[in-house]
Order: C-alpha cells, then sequence, then structure tokens
C-alpha cells in the first residue's frame, strides 16, 4: 500500500519509481498482480466519484498512470480483478472527467487496452458522451491504426455479472461501472465531496 501512495501522491520521478517498484515486486513473485490492481481500482471508484476536481485531478492521474503501467507492463488478464470487463469501464469512467489532465491518462489507458485486447463493442461505446468518443477514436488511430468499434463485442465484455462473481467474488464491488459507464457523477449528479480515497 506505501508504493501505491507514493505512485499516486507522489510527483515527477518519485511517483514514477514507485510505480517501477510495484511492477519488479510483481515480476518477482512478492506481489500479486490481483492484489495490486484491486488496492488501485478501488481507489480509482472511489476518487472518480469526488465531485470537487482539484482536490484529487493530480492524485487521480498518478492512479491512472498506475493501472496504465501495469497493463501495458503484464497486459490484461483472462481471469481474477485485473481483467478486461472490470478495467475498462473504470477507464472508460476517466475518459469523461472534468479535468483534461485525467482524461488525457485515461484516454492512453483505453490504447493499451484496445490495442492488447481488441475493439470495444458499439453499445459500450455509444453509452460515451460523443466529445469523448471523438477524443478516444482519434487517440487510438493515432497510435494503433486499430479499429476503435466493433459491431460485435469481445466475449470478455458480455460476461455476466453472475459469472463473473462466481469466478471472482470481488468483482461484485465493480459491477456499477461495468452497468453504467456513462454515469454523470460530473455532471451534477451526486458524488463524494472532497477527499481521496480511504488507505487500504
Amino acid at each position: 500500500a506505501t508504493l501505491v501512495d507514493k505512485a499516486e501522491d507522489a510527483a515527477g520521478q518519485v511517483s514514477r519509481a514507485a510505480a517501477e517498484a510495484l511492477c519488479m515486486l510483481v515480476h518477482a513473485g512478492r506481489l500479486t498482480l490481483d492484489s495490486v490492481a484491486y488496492l488501485l481500482m478501488g481507489r480509482l471508484k472511489y476518487a472518480l466519484q469526488v465531485t470537487e476536481v482539484r482536490a484529487v485531478a493530480a492524485r487521480l492521474a498518478n492512479a491512472l498512470r498506475l493501472l496504465v503501467k501495469l497493463i501495458h507492463t503484464f497486459g490484461l488478464q483472462e481471469s481474477g480483478i485485473f481483467r478486461r470487463s472490470l478495467v475498462l469501464p473504470l477507464i472508460f469512467q476517466g475518459c469523461q472527467h472534468r479535468s483534461s489532465q485525467v482524461r488525457t491518462v485515461a484516454v492512453e489507458g483505453v490504447v493499451r487496452a484496445v490495442s492488447t485486447t481488441g475493439p470495444v463493442g458499439d453499445e459500450c461505446f455509444q453509452a460515451l458522451r460523443s466529445a469523448t468518443q471523438d477524443l478516444v477514436k482519434e487517440a487510438i488511430r493515432a497510435d494503433t491504426h486499430q479499429v476503435v468499434v466493433a459491431s460485435e463485442p469481445p466475449p470478455e465484455d458480455m460476461l455476466d455479472p453472475e459469472t463473473l462473481a462466481a469466478e471472482e467474488p470481488r468483482s461484485t464491488e465493480f459491477m456499477c461501472l461495468r452497468v453504467a459507464v456513462s454515469n454523470k457523477f460530473h455532471e451534477g449528479g451526486e458524488g463524494k465531496q472532497a477527499g481521496v480515497s480511504p488507505k487500504a
């Protein structure tokens, strides 16, 4: 948890060094990818609901950078917490954040996810705001030249909540993000007040 704290809270070299250290510990088998991802995704889920953007923007962007680094380093998994069907909706929430700093990092996360696991299903993509769709399409095409949206989503995206929960009980904590990618946290709806996620 201490390294995740540093990766979130620190600036520049300290944050990057903490992220590198976490990846090294996972590679060495001293931490599991799922344990790091679970802690990080829980904090992201909380922070994305904070209505006072300035209070969390920098930390949220750093947390997303760590998530993107995990995707780049290890790839999304076929089971557990760190899988596309749970991670991608979380990143989409970041793409719709009011902070441009957060949106930029989140779009990079979508690029990484799509480049390694395939296009986004049309129904899921259409749930995003039109401006967000344009931002994501432009970034993916510029980086990978891949198709962004498919008429039929990948099988991973079609897994029902019951199947996911049976395979990984902790996945229920992130189901709300799968159900409502276009959640109106940042359009005046209710959200958390200023603050950051509790240290886990």
